[in-house]
């Protein structure tokens, strides 16, 4: 049992060095939208790794008939109409009524 922990202990620290030294993480997005006046441009889909410092102004939620891109353009949508610049959808699920897709994001300004 101690050899099994005296391997497993060293390559699981060794791992998780790897992922430290990983040099392409994805940065925060680029805020053209940040430049321009008001918000004429439509928000911008981004993933966990590019929350880095933005504001988060809130959640919305949107229930669509269709298919799964129905409730992600639902979600932009909504996020455009709310001001956001950018949007980091959480989830998108189909509901018990087949055909019924749910999906939640958190906004960003």
């Amino acid at each position: 049992m101690k050899q099994i922990a005296a391997v497993i202990i060293p390559l699981s620290l060794l791992l998780a060095g790897c992922s430290l030294m990983n040099s392409e993480s994805e940065s925060t997005p680029a805020s053209a939208a940040a430049t321009s006046s008001g918000n004429a441009e439509p928000a911008v889909q981004i993933s966990r790794n590019q929350v880095g410092s933005l504001v988060k102004s809130g959640n919305i939620t949107v229930s669509e008939r269709g298919s799964p891109m129905d409730a992600e353009q639902a979600l932009q949508q909504k996020a455009n109409e709310n001001g956001a610049r950018y949007y980091q959808v959480i989830y998108i699920s189909e509901t018990v009524t087949p055909g019924v897709w749910r999906g939640e994001a958190i906004i960003y300004r």
